[in-house]
């Protein structure tokens, strides 16, 4: 458990500070209180342990099946032993009647509180899911399934880097006749007596198919598809599925594919692997997922592994210093001369455009065009270490953490130390998103007022390319009244402004702002430079509402429009494969 603000409590909670229980347990200070009883910071008096204490008011109504959660967690942290498994080591009941829970003792914050700020790097996210497939993996070898994995459920610790643990145990099913000598007469020793064999438990949003089942069609693979939901989510921002009603949304999880990640984050780029590996563990079929903590580690190292190949440059060797003989001579004769040929290959099509897309499609990786780049042409010249006496990795940690504290000052100062320090931050998905929740909030004063204008320039001239990615997503994000839509959409109406853009947001911008009587000469462009903006401004074209049959904006019927989403689509989901 871990320390939230100002606590309010009763006379009753009130009474337990000071308190020993339990002849060893100290109850210290309140961590947080609700209608069913607190949570108090203590100490554990003979070990010298800092623990936190959850107290249950013995006149609440179903006191005893809350008290079976209670013994749930305890017994369950008594026979599981890992890093990434926060363990309850006491459980019992005071002379009032109520009872007592003793957890580890926890600082930091929950993975649902990180990603109200938006999604999260690759790297961070895999090295989170790998933490949490290990606290399953150790969790299932003891027979205990947790049945309600979710981020609400996943503390990352502070001071530490992320480290992950798995908590509250208090729904998970545990084979008590394998770990207790008592009698099954106990009611508080029914392995699943307190809930009728139909009844789902967890948490819909996350909640595998086979739950439909009842309690008894749960195992550890639900476990593991509930991780591919959290996968899912840190790296679009977003959930497979959404509905506003709960049978809605259990009836997708259980019904429809996930959707691709284009389609759910189409500005967020997710390399294929680890998206091949989220939807497996979404396989509705519980056979065809992982079966375990460890394969979706495995899993995740290879992907990560392959990433790291096709990011990794070209080793340089000089052949002529090696001896290798007439026969491994002609070998790395011709091997040179393939580098070669592909070097003139690579011109050739960045050179011609119909084969550069072509060269495109085939996943030959081509460079961008030359762009003028003010951010660029700066950082060659010496950049400073820190700004007030902080380095680039601390002020990326302030510019992360201001949209949760809605600090819209801190974020801008944030921002500002990182285009002096680190104009590349944006590249990382959690810094961009981080980036676009500040321009929001700080878009939200007067326009005349100097922190929303000192945001949106930094945006437009210091962070390259990615900054104007964020002013696009800006645009998308925000109704056309919204003051962050109006300040983006005017810095990228500016041709000086769009042209250090990549050519994939030029040819979304150009198409959004030409007339709609110029739009189908730009849509072979579109097809042959687009990426998921432009397909969705295209998609957007052809539900504009008709004015009449001489209206210019009106794409209904159109063929042209029809054959070039149908291009975009295929050419974009061939890349992705």
């Amino acid at each position: 458990m871990s320390e939230t603000g100002p606590i309010n409590l009763d006379a009753r909670e009130e009474a337990f500070i000071g308190r020993t229980i339990s002849g060893r347990y100290r109850i210290d200070a309140p961590i947080a209180a609700g209608g069913m009883g607190a949570v108090f910071r203590g100490e554990h008096l003979h070990m010298r342990k800092r623990v936190a204490i959850k107290i249950l008011h013995a006149e609440m109504e179903g006191v005893l099946e809350l008290a079976e959660q209670f013994e749930r967690e305890a017994i369950a942290g008594a026979h599981i032993t890992h890093p990434n498994v926060a363990i309850a080591t006491d459980f019992g009941r005071l002379d009032d009647g109520s009872f007592f829970l003793i957890l580890e003792y926890l600082r930091g914050v929950t993975l649902a509180e990180v990603l109200e700020a938006g999604p999260l790097s690759v790297e961070r996210a895999v090295h989170i899911a790998k933490q949490v497939a290990a606290a399953l993996q150790a969790v299932h070898a003891k027979g205990i399934v947790h049945r309600d994995v979710k981020p609400g459920n996943v503390m990352l610790m502070q001071d530490t880097e992320d480290e992950a643990k798995l908590i509250d145990f208090g729904f998970a099913k545990v084979p008590m006749e394998q770990m207790s000598c008592a009698g099954v007469d106990d009611p508080l020793h029914d392995a699943d007596g307190m809930w009728d064999p139909d009844t789902v438990l967890g948490t819909i949003g996350y909640l595998a198919p086979e739950a439909a089942g009842g309690v008894d069609a749960i195992d550890g693979r639900s476990d593991l598809y509930a991780l591919g939901v959290i996968m899912y989510e840190m790296l679009t921002g977003k959930r497979p599925f959404e509905a506003a009603e709960f049978v809605e949304l259990f009836r997708l999880h259980r019904a429809e594919p996930p959707p691709p990640f284009f389609e759910r984050a189409p500005l967020i780029p997710v390399p294929a692997p680890h998206e091949s590996v989220v939807m497996r563990l979404l396989a509705k079929d519980p056979a065809e997922r992982f079966q375990t903590g460890d394969e979706v580690i495995a899993a995740l190292e290879r992907a990560e592994a392959g990433r790291s190949r096709s990011m990794a440059p070209l080793p340089n060797v000089d052949l002529s210093d090696i001896d290798m003989g007439p026969q491994r001579r002609s070998l790395a004769s011709r091997l040179s001369l393939v580098v070669v040929v592909l070097a003139m290959v690579g011109a050739v099509v960045w050179l011609v455009p119909s084969l550069r897309n072509q060269a495109r499609d085939w996943g030959i990786p081509i460079p961008e065009a030359p762009v003028e780049d003010e951010a660029a042409e700066s950082a060659e010249t010496a950049a400073p270490t820190e700004v007030d006496d902080l380095g680039a990795a601390s002020w990326a940690a302030r510019l992360l953490a201001a949209p949760r504290a809605k600090d819209w000052k801190g974020g801008t100062k944030a921002l500002s130390a990182l285009a002096k320090l680190d104009p590349t931050a944006l590249r990382a998905d959690e810094m961009a998103g981080a980036a676009r929740a500040v321009a929001s909030g700080a878009a939200g004063g007067p326009s005349d007022d100097p922190m929303g204008t000192e945001v949106f320039e930094l945006l437009a001239q210091r962070f390259g390319s990615e900054g104007l990615d964020v002013l696009y997503a800006l645009i998308e994000k925000h109704p056309p009244n919204h003051p962050a839509h109006e300040r983006a959409l005017k810095l990228l109406a500016e041709p000086a402004t769009v042209k250090r853009g990549t050519r994939q947001l030029r040819i979304a911008i150009e198409l959004r702002g030409a007339p709609c009587d110029q739009k189908e000469a730009i849509f072979h462009r579109a097809v042959a430079d687009g990426d998921q903006r432009t397909l969705d401004v295209l998609k957007r074209l052809q539900s504009h509402p008709c004015r009449g049959p001489k209206d210019a904006c009106c794409f209904r019927k159109n063929t042209a429009l029809v054959r070039s989403i149908g291009a975009l689509a295929a050419r974009l989901k061939k890349r992705k494969k």
